[in-house]
């Protein structure tokens, strides 16, 4: 099976800072939205904290069912993220 993955941040790397990774993973059956925290924001070493949803494009959609909205606030908006 094949899959294609993009990773998304915004030009000044906020979600990067925050500790946090978002991507979307397209298989053939559907696409997948990730949020994962890394770093001091995360639970240990192999602890990671995870969160997904499925989503129906390439768009990601920042809500509050991850942590970014939360942690970063306004700073990021969709409109800024770039993959």
């Amino acid at each position: 099976m094949r899959q294609w993955s993009i990773n998304f941040d915004t030009p000044d790397h906020c979600l990067v800072k925050a500790g946090l990774s978002l991507r979307i993973r397209r298989s053939s059956r559907n696409q997948i939205q990730t949020v994962k925290a890394h770093g001091a924001n995360s639970a240990g070493l192999f602890i990671r904290p995870r969160w997904e949803r499925e989503v129906l494009d390439d768009a990601p959609i920042i809500d509050d069912t991850t942590p970014i909205r939360a942690l970063l606030g306004e700073r990021v908006a969709c409109t800024r993220l770039q993959g």
